[in-house]
């Protein structure tokens, strides 16, 4: 875990991302944040370090493989990491 906690850190702040790491409440969190135009809406993509299977048959309402856009919200759980 800290390897890859290390590893994001250094990808993210290679690519100008303001990057924090908040430990002490189990796995480490890694916040990252890149204002490019502060005009913009802001985009939140949370990845999670969880092994769960996302299959629709285990009660998803929607397809956990694909974006579901929302009425302020894009939903898609394992289109953002390696699920």
């Amino acid at each position: 875990m800290d390897n890859a906690v290390k590893y994001l850190q250094t990808l993210l702040q290679e690519h100008t991302f303001a990057v924090d790491i908040i430990s002490g409440y189990g796995n480490p969190i890694v916040l990252a944040s890149y204002h490019h135009d502060v005009s913009l809406p802001t985009c939140l993509v949370y990845g999670h370090y969880d092994v769960q299977m996302a299959v629709k048959d285990d009660g998803w309402k929607y397809d956990p493989f694909s974006l579901h856009l929302g009425k302020d919200k894009i939903y898609g759980r394992g289109v953002a990491d390696n699920k």
